[in-house]
């Protein structure tokens, strides 16, 4: 590998994380580069007083050369500076130590061979994150973003500095939702092993951004759907593929998928046929043949079902 290259990736609003993750590092593989991910630590004055600024992490002539930039981010109190104990912070910025292979190259060849693969990486966990901690980070109705940040490489044996500027963006949101470091770090080490959420999970994100509450509960019925039938793939295993298919055609959809499942497991409620039945099945059906619109309150109670029908039939990896 060629040397270290210290580089900041610049997020375009803020990412709010607990005051545990201030000036933790996180380590990060993609194809042509290792790279260790640093947030930015809390900022104290002349007299030791903490301030509601953040500082880099470490010292670097990198950051030297950006002293116009905007600021790493701001720490979030519960009152005055003086008086509140800090929530958090809103981290604008975040520094790289990249170290990437030699066929990576140089100066803007380099940015552009490792910044998207990054942002890749970097999408990946976003997706855990949101899932996590039930809160939308992206703008977009797009699950996974590939493009989150501006990255600038500086070089010491190059004079240019060189830059890759993104097409999405981060959304501001209330400062009291702070993503702990758990979680910053078990979505890194899944985002360098590639490991994404399950089809179903990924559909119920999607569901859960839509602005389209028609639209919302029919991909959440949908995302509910995925997950009863690849149960039910797994517990009937030892028949043909194409048997397994036709017991899920015939069930005639989700209340019929759980109503399996129930004579499958045993250990199905009742009560949670009924819910999918009154709570997930009629919004959905009533969105996709009546073009009927669900109200807040439908819309509400079909995903709280959907919920409880994903993590039981195929629970979400813990952080």
């Amino acid at each position: 590998m060629t040397g270290a290259l210290d580089s900041v990736a610049v997020l375009f609003t803020h990412l709010p994380v607990c005051w545990a993750a201030l000036g933790a590092s996180f380590e990060g593989r993609v194809e042509c580069a290792n790279f260790t991910l640093w947030f930015p630590q809390p900022y104290t004055d002349e007299f030791g007083r903490l301030s509601n600024g953040l500082k880099p992490p470490f010292e670097s002539d990198l950051w030297v050369s950006m002293a116009d930039h905007d600021p790493w981010g701001e720490v979030q109190f519960d009152a005055a500076p003086s008086e509140g104990q800090p929530k958090g912070a809103l981290v604008s910025q975040v520094a790289l130590k990249v170290c990437p292979e030699p066929e990576a190259g140089k100066g803007l060849v380099l940015a552009r061979n490792v910044a998207p693969q990054i942002n890749e990486w970097f999408g990946r966990a976003v997706v855990w994150m949101e899932l996590w901690t039930s809160t939308n980070l992206t703008s977009e109705e797009g699950v996974e973003p590939t493009t989150m940040w501006s990255i600038q490489f500086h070089d010491p044996l190059d004079s240019s500095v060189a830059t890759w500027f993104p097409q999405e963006r981060l959304n501001y949101f209330p400062p009291e939702v702070a993503i702990s470091k758990v979680i910053l770090e078990s979505a890194f080490s899944r985002a360098t092993g590639a490991v994404h959420p399950s089809d179903a999970w990924v559909l119920f994100l999607s569901a859960s951004k839509s602005e389209d509450p028609r639209l919302a509960v029919i991909e959440v019925g949908t995302a509910v759907e995925v997950a009863l039938s690849r149960a039910i793939h797994d517990r009937l295993a030892m028949l043909a593929e194409g048997a397994r298919n036709q017991v899920i055609i015939d069930a005639g959809g989700v209340v019929g998928l759980v109503r399996i499942l129930e004579k499958l497991d045993g250990d199905v409620p009742k009560s949670l046929v009924k819910r999918t039945m009154d709570q997930l099945a009629s919004p959905r059906n009533q969105a996709v043949h009546a073009a009927k619109e669900p109200s807040k309150d439908v819309l509400q109670k079909a995903f709280q079902t959907a919920v409880e029908l994903l993590t039981k039939y195929d629970p979400l990896p813990a952080p």
